[in-house]
């Protein structure tokens, strides 16, 4: 129950530190956190006893129904209401010692282990963000290999402004069937429905949708690149962060809550960078492959050409016979009729890789970071730049967008 214990003290330091500085919530604020905590403390509790489930909903009996993770009718929905219950879970069920060994009475926490040696943070690369995210690149198994388990038709380069369609056929010409069988894969592809793409419509997220995003969210963190993650923002000493699970109950937080772009709960990080969304006419974020290529093959998505990093020499020349071998690319295309007019994405990389790299940042804070990838021909090294922007809401950190560029 420890990971359980952690997760609520760490919600409970998150309200109270609200109340010291006075600030209120709004009643949408307040409903979109307390379903965001209750999601996670019945994930934690999952396979507890009975009595450790029947705890949780007494807590919130008087405001908010458990099972159903909504509010009551006339219930007293309250950020003195929602103290109250922490306070009472808390209580309850104290943090015990962070290094017990696992299975120890008092224990019982959910724990996934390490899956290799190598996910342990090294000294260096606890020094180095760029290290750690070529050891995530190392680490990840799932990420297919180019011209064999996928091809790409780069077609005619063009410069940033140009609004010329250089391309006819497909971006991504063919992707292996069996890509689509990984566990992290086929989790990945089951949120892709699960949005509105016209920012300012609000979202409604259904129960089956819920499940899907956390049987995501575990698929992901049985790999190497989210197990090594889990390790080092625990060695970092992220606030609220110990093990894979409290990792994982973040992560939620932070992608999948709804907040508002255009209007209440109409956005989420998650569907901004990984699926895409429509605003003023224009496409924005949209930053991931088989995204793309889904869209592709449904007719949705017209690929007008790409610009590939200038070279040294030859800052001109943006056609290459290895171009096709390239894991970055900068793209423009349209997305039913709306423009992207330049955007970048990794090819062949897995959703687990992506969503390790951004949350490594976003978790430490960085907003950029350059770091040097075999991204090339021949494995050949590409310097890219990767970007999260993030901000802070009343009850934790959100990405606003993130997204990999090659530097110049």
């Amino acid at each position: 129950m420890e990971g359980f214990a952690r997760y609520v003290a760490s919600a409970l330091k998150k309200v109270q530190r609200n109340i010291e500085k006075c600030a209120s919530p709004s009643p949408d604020q307040l409903e979109d956190f307390l379903e965001t905590t209750v999601t996670a403390i019945r994930q934690l509790t999952a396979k507890a006893p009975d009595e450790v489930k029947d705890t949780v909903v007494d807590a919130f009996r008087s405001f908010w129904h458990v099972r159903r993770n909504e509010p009551i009718d006339g219930g007293d929905l309250s950020v003195d209401s929602l103290l109250r219950a922490l306070e009472a879970l808390h209580a309850a069920y104290p943090v015990q010692n962070k290094h017990a060994a696992d299975g120890e009475e008092g224990g019982g926490a959910r724990k996934r282990p390490l899956r290799v040696a190598a996910a342990v943070p090294t000294d260096e690369e606890l020094d180095d963000l760029s290290l750690a995210v070529r050891k995530m690149w190392q680490l990840d198994d799932n990420r297919l290999t180019p011209n064999v388990e996928y091809r790409i038709n780069l077609q005619g380069g063009k410069r940033v402004h140009d609004r010329r369609d250089m391309a006819s056929d497909h971006l991504i010409e063919y992707v292996s069937p069996e890509a689509f069988e990984r566990p992290t894969v086929k989790a990945f592809m089951r949120l892709l429905d699960n949005y509105v793409r016209e920012a300012g419509v609000e979202e409604r997220v259904s129960k089956a949708e819920k499940r899907e995003v956390w049987d995501f969210l575990h698929a992901i963190g049985d790999t190497g690149p989210m197990q090594y993650l889990a390790k080092y923002v625990s060695m970092k000493g992220v606030s609220g962060i110990d093990d894979l699970d409290d990792l994982l109950a973040e992560m939620h937080r932070m992608w999948f809550s709804l907040y508002r772009r255009e209007t209440r709960r109409d956005s989420s990080g998650f569907e901004h960078v990984f699926l895409g969304e429509e605003k003023d006419g224009k496409t924005v974020g949209f930053h991931n492959w088989i995204q793309f290529y889904l869209e592709e093959r449904k007719g949705r998505v017209d690929y007008r050409g790409y610009v590939l990093p200038r070279r040294r020499g030859r800052p001109n020349d943006f056609a290459s016979d290895d171009a096709s071998e390239f894991q970055l690319v900068t793209i423009q295309f349209k997305w039913e009729g709306d423009l992207k007019g330049v955007g970048s994405m990794f090819v062949g990389t897995s959703p687990e890789f992506e969503m390790a790299v951004y949350s490594l940042l976003a978790l430490l804070g960085r907003e950029r970071l350059e770091v040097s990838l075999p991204l090339g021909p021949d494995q050949d090294n590409v310097m890219v730049e990767v970007t999260v922007h993030t901000f802070s809401s009343r009850y934790g950190k959100r990405v606003s967008t993130a997204y990999p560029s090659a530097v110049e």
